[in-house]
């Protein structure tokens, strides 16, 4: 049942997928009034990239939320399939770029709401969301070069963003400070339930948060396709909470969580390894670039060793979360006698001055210590 104006009966747009209907839909846009609701019944709609630029319209698919979306399909080689800006709003809409087109949907300072999005064959970003105060519901990149980027999101939400079958990144998240020029925009969002599944080259990361000044990424669940990099966070990303990230299969060589730059006063909270993950949660490169950050209650459901929660990658030093974890012992001065093996904490005993404890960076008996907190 329409809810708007129906493109097909009242400007006649072809649905079918044959011919190029670009021109008809720009007919349907300045044929009507801001704040009118256009409907798009079942069905492709060929449009030629970077003509069709959309604001204080609302766009409602004829299932949106169902499944049955009607689909936008790239037409010829372009960068943007459709983009949104200003006080736009979608619902129910597929964006196929068929190979030949850069991005699906690029939405400039939207204000509005973007629901029920699916972006594929894009050869860049599936979808780009720059600035403006967006809500965003149930937006998914599949089968692409990249998932998506946000880029200075000042005031945007992300609720259960996916991204699955990315060649290479599949979230990309830049604060105002890192855009070139700079963005006036804080850059501060955020981010629910995000999903990212087979993502990203070996070696590199699912996600990428640079320079993000603020902002909320909660329940991520990130399942690897191959050793590489969960969230790589760099470019002085600062007052920035990663909380219940989700890592299911981490291998022995990727990083859940790796602070490679600087960052700074941000917050890491119960972030986990699945069943099949294995090693620390978080890796810190060099604790000179990352101060005043605060981790709470980051843990492993699996060990096959006592290793930290928190791990720097080179010259044994290692920061932690500072409070013990199950089994951890206590002693008044640094071990003396005893089998250690890497990764094993003593903390110092109440009352006994020194260090907050010991983390053992070789094994042996006693091994070597290296004081913390």
């Amino acid at each position: 049942m329409s809810t708007g104006i129906n493109v097909v009966d009242e400007f006649n747009v072809d649905n079918t997928g044959l011919s190029d209907t670009t021109d008809k839909i720009q007919n349907a846009l300045t044929g009507t009034a801001a704040g009118d609701t256009l409907w798009f019944p079942t069905g492709t709609y060929l449009v030629t990239p970077d003509v069709l630029s959309i604001s204080n319209r609302s766009l409602i698919g004829s299932s949106a939320g169902l499944g049955m979306s009607p689909t936008f399909k790239a037409a010829a080689a372009g960068t943007y399939l459709v983009q949104l800006h200003g006080n736009a709003d979608s619902d129910g809409f597929t964006y196929d770029c068929n190979n030949v087109c850069a991005t699906g949907l690029y939405a400039n300072a939207v204000s509005g709401t973007i629901a029920t999005q699916l972006a594929l064959n894009a050869t860049d970003f599936g979808m780009i969301w720059k600035e403006g105060g967006a809500l965003s519901i149930l937006c998914s990149v599949r089968s692409s070069q990249k998932g998506h980027q946000l880029i200075a999101p000042s005031g945007s939400m992300f609720e259960q963003p996916s991204a699955s079958d990315i060649q290479g990144l599949g979230f990309e998240w830049i604060g105002g400070a890192a855009t070139a020029p700079p963005s006036s925009q804080s850059g501060v969002c955020l981010i629910e339930d995000l999903n990212l599944k087979t993502c990203g080259i070996a070696g590199g990361a699912q996600m990428h948060i640079r320079g993000a000044e603020g902002g909320i990424l909660s329940f991520a669940t990130i399942e690897w396709a191959t050793d590489g990099d969960g969230i790589l966070m760099d470019e002085d990303t600062h007052n920035t909470t990663v909380e219940n990230g989700w890592f299911k299969n981490a291998g022995a060589v990727s990083k859940p969580i790796h602070l490679g730059g600087p960052v700074q006063a941000c917050t890491f909270i119960n972030n986990a390894l699945g069943p099949l993950g294995i090693g620390p949660v978080i890796y810190c490169d060099d604790p000179s670039n990352h101060w005043n950050n605060t981790y709470i209650g980051n843990a492993q459901q699996s060990r096959t060793a006592p290793t930290p929660a928190i791990l720097r990658l080179f010259d044994g030093f290692t920061t932690y979360d500072m409070m013990p974890m199950a089994g951890e012992l206590t002693a008044p001065t640094v071990p003396t006698l005893g089998k250690w093996d890497v990764g094993q904490r003593v903390w110092r005993s109440t009352g006994a001055s020194g260090p907050m404890g010991w983390f053992c960076s070789v094994a042996g008996v006693p091994g070597t210590w290296v004081a913390f907190g």
